[in-house]
């Protein structure tokens, strides 16, 4: 499930940093959550948790925002630069790249975590190991996520 999640993450990853490179100043933003949160639908089904995004799916995104506005100060100062033609556009689309890169990556990596985290608490101790596992979801992703981030510099 493991290998079969990474590829998932690098697809998206690789989708994420392409949209981030477009020249149109803060267009790419729309967009990138749509990548992100199919990666993390995807990613779901792998692990056959669509059952649990789709009732927490509320608690799933509020737990997953927090991270990924932390870190977007980079894309703003990326999406300005866009504003001035030729070497602004390109530098800019260039941060905007790896920023949407690593961020869908290290939120690829951080679900796959939490994903199997709830799988094993199901299989192992049912419900009240996985409402445990739940009630811990939002410091378990933003942990990982943290440490994708850190790997990331």
């Amino acid at each position: 499930k493991r290998e079969h999640a990474e590829s998932i993450i690098i697809q998206h990853a690789g989708s994420a940093a392409v949209t981030g490179f477009t020249p149109i100043p803060v267009s790419d933003a729309p967009i990138l959550l749509g990548i992100q949160g199919t990666m993390i639908a995807r990613i779901a089904f792998v692990y056959g948790l669509e059952i649990i995004l789709k009732n927490q799916s509320t608690y799933f995104m509020k737990v997953l925002i927090g991270p990924v506005i932390a870190r977007s100060g980079i894309m703003i100062a990326g999406s300005l630069l866009k504003l001035f033609p030729g070497i602004g556009t390109i530098a800019g689309g260039i941060i905007n790249a790896g920023v949407a890169g690593s961020i869908t990556y290290a939120v690829g990596h951080a679900f796959t975590e939490l994903s199997e985290r709830l799988l094993l608490a199901e299989i192992e101790g049912g419900e009240s190991s996985l409402n445990k596992v739940l009630n811990n979801a939002a410091d378990i992703f933003k942990n990982q996520f943290d440490v994708e981030m850190k790997k990331k510099r």
